[in-house]
This record gives C-alpha cells, structure tokens and sequence, in this order.
C-alpha cells in the first residue's frame, strides 16, 4: 500500500514514456493504470551498396564489410557475387573496411551517405591483414566454449567473434592498428585476464595465445521465492545486502 509510480519500459522504437502516479490501497485493486508511448519519428538515412574485388579483379564472396562513422560499425557480409547492401545509414561521412578471411587481406574505401540516395562503394582488398587468435581454458585448463563471444575493439572498430566447439577462437583479418581483446563471461564465472589483452599489430602480423581461463566464482547464493501459502512467486525482486555491499 502506498503511493507508486508506473511507467512503461523503455522500448527501441518510442521516442518516450509516459508515467503516471497512484494510490495503491492494502486488499483494494487498483484499475485505469494505462500507459502509451509516443512514437519516434525515424531521422532521415540513405543506403549503400558495392563489390568487393581482390587485386586481380575478382569479385570476392563471403567477404566481411564494416561501415564505421563514429562508433560501432554497421556489419554485413558480401554475397556469392562479391556484393553487398546496407540501408538505413544515417547521413554523414563513412570508412567502409572489406575484409577477406581466405586470403587474409583487407580494403578500405570512404564515402559520404546522404539522404534518400544509394550510394555505391566498391572495395578491393589487397592490402595484408593481421590477426588475433586464442583459446578459452577452464580453471583446469580444458578448452571450453561456454563464452557467448570475444571481443576485438579497436579505434572506429568493434568485432564479436564467437567459439568453436574446441573453445578456440580467430579474429581474422583485422586492419592492422591497436586493438584491446576481451572476454564476456557467463554469469557466475570469473575470467582471467579480467582486462583482457592490448595490442598492436601490423601489416601481416598476428597475435597466437591470447587465451582466457574461465573459473567458477568461489561461492554463490541461490534460493526460491514463494508466497506465505507455499506456491512461487515469479518475477520478484530480490535484494542482497552485506558488509561492503
């Protein structure tokens, strides 16, 4: 009983929420707390397709294409005919990265997006890559593949590499520059290195080892919720306080 504010989650496409304040009263149900969300407008974007050759002149399938124009890039990957589309760029200046995992090669072209326009980017790859390679280890040094994914992330550059069923993994090819690889652990686990591996590479270099152990934290609570008669009580709160906590 009390006085409680409702207010809609957030959601991707509204713009915002609304809430509202009311009086919740001990065995009385309170009714007509609705909400609504206002809809965002979506800004203005233009779109860009292109093909990826190698340097003798053919088109290149399976290429990974990066669109990048201040933070996390656009991702895509070309088709059986070397090409590639991406749609709802937002206006502005961009470097698009091609990169070519069979010959370990990249490209770079940049290209201004406007609005309501397709721009057409053709890249060819010639330029030697570099690569990061690893493993993940349990705390008895097994291969695992219990990480949802690694992370490579460099300046104007961010890739989600996931595990093979040996707990191995291959960030290749990369442009070469300065690059931070770290490890997104599953809930309860602990990973070393926690900060994870810096490191600068260039044209044709690689980094091999870069490995994470993944160990158990060394203790954990657990429990159930239930209501005073016994049954569940689902999606309920649960507040754990301690010393330094």
């Amino acid at each position: 009983p009390g006085f409680w504010d409702f207010s809609q989650s957030y959601h991707p496409d509204a713009r915002k929420s609304i809430g509202i304040t009311v009086t919740v009263r001990a065995g009385k149900t309170t009714r007509g707390v609705d909400l609504y969300l206002e809809q965002k407008q979506e800004k203005p974007s233009g779109s860009v397709r292109g093909t990826v050759f190698d340097a003798a002149g053919r088109r290149i399938s399976g290429a990974t294409i990066l669109a990048t124009r201040i933070a996390r890039p656009w991702r895509t990957l070309t088709n059986e005919r070397g090409e590639y589309s991406i749609e709802r760029l937002e206006p502005g200046r961009y470097r698009f990265t091609a990169l070519d995992p069979t010959s370990m090669t990249y490209g770079r072209a940049r290209a201004d997006i406007t609005v309501e326009e397709e721009s057409v980017v053709d890249i060819t790859v010639r330029d030697k890559a570099a690569r990061i390679r690893g493993t993940v280890l349990d705390d008895q040094r097994q291969p695992v593949n219990v990480l949802p994914w690694i992370i490579i992330q460099g300046v104007g550059f961010m890739l989600e590499v996931d595990l093979d069923e040996t707990g191995a993994y291959d960030c290749g090819p990369v442009p070469p520059g300065s690059y931070r690889v770290f490890a997104l652990p599953l809930k309860g686990y602990k990973v070393e290195p926690p900060s994870g591996y810096e490191v600068t590479l260039g044209e044709g270099e690689q980094l091999d080892n870069a490995d994470f152990v993944l160990t158990p934290m060394s203790s954990f609570l657990a429990g159930t919720v239930v209501y005073s008669d016994g049954s569940p009580a689902a999606e309920r709160f649960v507040v754990v306080g301690g010393q330094g906590v």
